[in-house]
């Protein structure tokens, strides 16, 4: 296929209108806009669904209806990649940040950061979302008072093998894992993995089924690995998104393993830039370089299904940037191809 398709949600308050619907020319890593955006209120994570039928958006707000809630919202996606709207439903948290659902496309899990909790709903074969039917609030602070006076769920997943679902707590310096039974969420408190106090957790990603997985520090801008050892997480390594001699302050957000499981690639806000680093098959990171991300404010980014391009979400600079990806080193190279919008903030691709 020449061209890839894909999806971006939007901070909508000012001047953007929500979620827009993209093309990456595979070829020549030109972008352009199509169709209509679909107007929402702050879609600052979106997701798809596990077969691609489905996207879901939450509305990161403090306000749903007469309800002090965000919400999520629900998106039939059709041949052509145009979405229309199923019905959306309140998160009973406040400020939703991150969502994801199951490989069955039957659970929707929603981290609340401001109110410190997830939520979990029940999906319809037809893709539509039911009430929430449960949600766990975390307790506890870190030392950071400015970040950390209570808890922040900033990322909710499942586990590779479904059994789980993890919660990652910027504000408590943790991941919580829960089991979800009949729409029941049981804290499993005995898998419950520290971090450094301080560091600021934000984003998760799983490797080889689960026996690796690597968390992004917002506040420390580090990476820390885990891997699976007797039934148990431990950290077997941590290392900087950042150079050695920058001074200035950063804030990392984003991370993603590239589709051929060969390199990590993290996001940083104040360096502006993506650092690249090679996985070994112990699940060790070797940096491959920094590279610019040709703007400002990498929210997010995400790396279209070859493993050819990465596209970057500059929030800060209102657009999406290609970069090409050397198969070789996975080093990033700039291809001059943008496209405007305000305040980007989450980048999805079909691959299909």
């Amino acid at each position: 296929m020449k061209k890839a398709m894909g999806y971006i949600g939007s901070y909508s308050l000012a001047s953007g209108e929500g979620i827009y619907t993209f093309e990456l020319d595979q070829i020549t890593g030109q972008l352009s806009m199509v169709f209509e955006p679909v107007c929402i209120e702050n879609p600052s994570y979106i997701r798809l669904s596990d077969d691609e039928r489905f996207l879901y958006a939450v509305m990161e707000t403090r306000k749903f209806g007469d309800v002090s809630s965000g919400g999520v919202a629900a998106y039939r996606i059709d041949d052509k990649g145009g979405l229309t709207f199923l019905n959306a439903t309140p998160t009973m948290g406040l400020d939703p940040c991150y969502l994801s659902t199951d490989k069955g496309n039957s659970v929707l899990v929603a981290a609340n950061y401001s109110s410190g909790s997830l939520s979990t709903f029940s999906l319809d074969p037809n893709g539509s979302i039911e009430p929430c039917s449960a949600v766990e609030t975390h307790q506890g602070s870190g030392p950071n008072q400015d970040r950390q006076a209570a808890p922040h769920v900033h990322c909710t997943d499942f586990t590779p093998n479904g059994d789980y679902i993890c919660a990652v707590d910027l504000g408590i310096d943790a991941v919580k894992f829960y089991r979800f039974n009949k729409g029941v969420l049981h804290a499993e408190d005995r898998f419950t993995v520290k971090l450094r106090p301080g560091s600021g957790p934000r984003h998760i990603v799983f490797r080889k089924q689960g026996q690796f997985f690597y968390i992004i520090h917002e506040l420390s801008s580090e990476i820390a690995v885990f891997q699976k050892i007797e039934g148990q997480y431990r950290l077997i390594q941590c290392l900087s998104t950042l150079p050695t001699d920058f001074k200035g302050k950063n804030f990392s957000a984003a991370l993603h393993s590239s589709p051929n499981g060969r390199f990590m690639y993290a996001s940083n806000r104040g360096h502006d830039s993506i650092a690249a680093y090679q996985i070994d098959d112990g699940g060790v990171l070797t940096l491959c370089g920094i590279y610019s991300v040709q703007g400002h404010g990498p929210r997010d980014f995400a790396i279209e299904p070859n493993g050819n391009y990465l596209l970057a979400a500059n929030e800060k600079s209102n657009e999406v940037v290609a970069l090409k990806i050397d198969s070789d080193s996975g080093a990033l190279i700039p291809t001059g191809s943008r496209i405007e919008l305000h305040s980007p903030t989450c980048i999805q691709f079909r691959s299909i």
